[in-house]
């Protein structure tokens, strides 16, 4: 079966318009947070290069090309990455551009966790990126475009990965086996990520913590502050205290950012407060962070916390 995706409906009608039009271009570079699913989409776009009988700007999923690339055994689709990038790795790539594919009529590169490699090996690579070899096709994944050289970005497709719904993903983590209760739970923190749902996903703590955040948000925006104090206090070690306030800076983060996803915690926090209000909330969390190495009782910074909190959004 062809690779399974989730959400993605923009960056999949980008990729089925170039096909379909015959423009499918020799590199291509997915941003976005990681967790989001940049390397699932990056198979993707490789598994649709290569196909050999795809279908409406869709790999047919039947064909050897994809059989091979669904159980890893494609010799023509190459991560560049391996433990991790070095000036050997990268010049054997270089070299490796120019010998004629093993199977098919292209060979794939797909270069994962960009952000790894240095100018001097994007400016390796900037040659078979600029004059591409008709068998050769490049996909680039990173969290930002701004690690990337100006002159290697000029001759990608850039797309940006949209977040998926929360729905979207917790069917994306039923389908990697996560039990439906938990899934629906997980993404109704992480929503639009599933990679860092399951990386919480066997940390009950962690968990906690993020759900306890959210609420704390929720507090918040309704000016409940005794409701605030009792999920503070709910946390008896500095480190959790700390780790608390962080995550909550967080969900401040995306309420002031107002686009992508949004959980409960920073959509009520969005809709309940004003842009000025939110950046007050956001330095007092930031000032609180700077006060890990104090020698406070656990008591107190409850109090301190929460009076701080609350002071910050008073007259904004």
């Amino acid at each position: 079966m062809p690779v399974k995706l989730f959400g993605k409906k923009h960056e999949l009608s980008l990729l089925k318009a170039m096909f379909m039009n015959g423009r499918m271009p020799h590199g291509i570079i997915f941003t976005g947070e990681n967790g989001i699913g940049k390397r699932t989409l990056a198979l993707y776009c490789a598994s649709l290069m290569m196909c050999s009988f795809a279908e409406n700007g869709e790999p047919c999923g039947k064909c050897l090309s994809c059989k091979k690339i669904e159980d890893g055994q494609h010799p023509d689709l190459i991560y560049a990455r391996g433990d991790k990038y070095t000036k050997d790795s990268i010049r054997a790539i270089v070299r490796d551009s120019y010998y004629k594919p093993n199977d098919g009529s292209i060979k794939v590169y797909i270069f994962t966790d960009c952000e790894e490699l240095t100018d001097e090996y994007q400016n390796l690579l900037l040659k078979i990126i600029e004059e591409p070899n008709d068998s050769c096709r490049y996909i680039f994944t990173c969290e930002s475009p701004s690690v990337i050289l100006d002159t290697v970005m000029s001759r990608l497709i850039h797309i940006p990965l949209e977040g998926m719904t929360e729905e979207e993903c917790a069917s994306c983590l039923k389908y990697l086996g996560m039990e439906q209760d938990k899934a629906v739970r997980l993404s109704a923190i992480y929503g639009a990520n599933p990679g860092k749902a399951l990386k919480a996903a066997e940390d009950e703590q962690l968990i906690r913590l993020n759900e306890a955040a959210e609420d704390l948000a929720k507090r918040i925006a309704e000016n409940d502050e005794y409701g605030a104090l009792l999920i503070i206090s709910s946390f008896t070690e500095r480190k959790e205290i700390f780790a608390l306030v962080s995550q909550l800076y967080d969900i401040v983060c995306r309420a002031l950012a107002g686009s992508g996803y949004l959980s409960g915690g920073a959509k009520a926090l969005s809709g309940a407060l004003t842009v000025k209000a939110l950046y007050s909330l956001g330095e007092a969390l930031l000032a609180n962070i700077g006060k890990r190495k104090l020698n406070v009782s656990v008591k107190l910074m409850h109090c301190e916390l929460c009076s701080e909190l609350f002071s910050s959004i008073l007259n904004c």
